[in-house]
């Protein structure tokens, strides 16, 4: 099955960087039910996979993660949790790496050097990691329990660069109509954390330029393996099971139906604009109508801290665990944003006017509880109060201010002032490489 030529059917049936929320098979599959409907084939990738190490499992890995249908799936016997085996070690994560060009094996493997252990550690959740040229957008999927990363976040050379697939993410047009921007940043130091490097320019870069963008992508992916294999249970699992028919053994445990049962979101205007934006349903007349300060008033009080928490309850989990564990581990602040589209020609930063936004919205009231619910799912052994206290307050953006103008002041209230450099780049809008970089396909910096 070829990435391109099917992911548009897909669109409704894959989260936009986690998959398992389609159809149903037709081999006795249990009846779906409204919390976890059963998945369905995922856009595999086309090119022919390797195992990038030798290791027991080096034969049966490519052959479990390009499977393409329930039938096709491997057992949990042939291809265990990660974390069913013992310590999850760097070591014991690359032997369950596939790829289809080595050296993204080469990076990913410098790259997990680089981050921290409570990181390497949610890689026990999964069976399998697999980069290839022609994965867009990264996802999770639950039939082989393997996470599937865009290269397009790996590459340092142009020679590294010129094997990737340069075809855009499927989602790019989804919210076409709409007359409000979303958009979202991480900050860190006063400066944005990391630029922006296209896939058809002449730039390369270094191992430092690519870590917090990878450690944000690693850390929303294996939110979603975390959120079905709880790391309670990494033992407990029947292996004679295919991943996703034993995660369903445990779906009352899993993190988004418990935060669903118990901290629910409750705006309904949301959820319907989240099927627009990221399911690729047809505006209403309504949602047309919507300003950015429309938008804004209906989430502040609800308690997701982006409009991605709304495209389904899987993402709302890895949402929360992300900017979380962003904030946490790296002391990054996450920005979401809704801003006005400009009425110039050839607009800068500063003429996205601000209809509502806020920095380090995960320290909010409202969302305090929900994120703590998570993380003591995913990372219980990690001092729960510590974490929420380590979060910085909240800063609000002001309305009918520049974007950038609102980072820098906001700078000033975390007592950093940076340089933030006021223009959009356009480079990002055919060759999205980020899973859910900016929805009007902007990076505003």
């Amino acid at each position: 099955m070829k990435l391109l030529v099917n992911v548009v059917v897909l669109a409704g049936l894959l989260s936009a960087c986690g998959g398992g929320v389609g159809g149903s098979f037709s081999d006795n599959t249990p009846s779906p039910t409204p919390a976890d409907p059963a998945p369905t084939s995922p856009p595999t990738p086309s090119y022919s996979v390797s195992s990038y190490q030798s290791s027991i499992y080096a034969d049966v890995l490519p052959r479990c993660v390009l499977a393409e249908t329930r039938s096709d799936a491997c057992r949990l016997a042939s291809l265990p949790l990660i974390g069913a085996e013992g310590p999850v070690t760097r070591s014991a994560v690359m032997q369950r790496v596939a790829v289809s060009h080595p050296w993204m094996g080469e990076r990913f493997e410098a790259l997990l050097e680089r981050l921290p252990d409570e990181i390497v550690h949610l890689f026990g959740a999964v069976s399998a990691v697999v980069v290839s040229y022609d994965i867009r957008p990264s996802y999770y999927w639950r039939l082989t329990n393997a996470i599937y990363l865009d290269p397009a976040d790996l590459w340092l050379t142009n020679e590294e660069k010129a094997t990737i697939l340069t075809d855009p993410d499927y989602r790019a047009g989804f919210g076409s109509e709409i007359q409000f921007i979303s958009i979202w940043d991480y900050l860190l130091n006063g400066e944005f954390a990391w630029d922006y490097y296209p896939l058809d320019g002449p730039e390369e870069r270094t191992l430092d330029d690519i870590v917090l963008t990878n450690a944000q992508l690693i850390l929303h992916e294996l939110a979603h393996a975390n959120d079905v294999f709880p790391p309670r249970y990494w033992n407990s699992f029947d292996t004679s099971k295919k991943p996703d028919l034993a995660a369903q053994d445990v779906i009352d445990r899993w993190a988004s139906v418990k935060l669903d049962a118990q901290y629910p979101l409750t705006s309904s205007l949301m959820f319907d604009v989240g099927d627009v934006l990221f399911q690729g349903e047809s505006a209403s007349e309504e949602i047309k109508a919507l300003t950015a300060a429309d938008l804004g008033a209906a989430m502040e009080p609800d308690g997701a801290n982006d409009d991605y928490n709304y495209s389904t309850i899987r993402e709302d989990v890895a949402m929360l665990f992300e900017e979380a564990m962003m904030s946490y581990l790296y002391g990054s602040d996450r920005v979401v944003a809704f801003l006005d589209r400009p009425q110039v020609d050839d607009p800068s930063c500063n003429d996205y006017l601000t209809g509502w936004g806020q920095r380090g919205r995960i320290a909010s009231t409202q969302i305090q509880p929900r994120v703590a619910l998570v993380i003591d799912h995913i990372l219980p052994e990690l001092d729960l109060s510590g974490v929420i206290d380590s979060f910085p307050p909240v800063l609000a953006f002001q309305q009918g201010v520049g974007y950038c103008a609102n980072i820098l002041a906001t700078n000033a209230d975390r007592s950093s002032i940076a340089n933030i450099v006021p223009r959009v780049d356009r480079a990002v809008a055919p060759l999205k490489l980020s899973p859910r970089f900016h929805k009007d396909r902007l990076r505003l910096q």
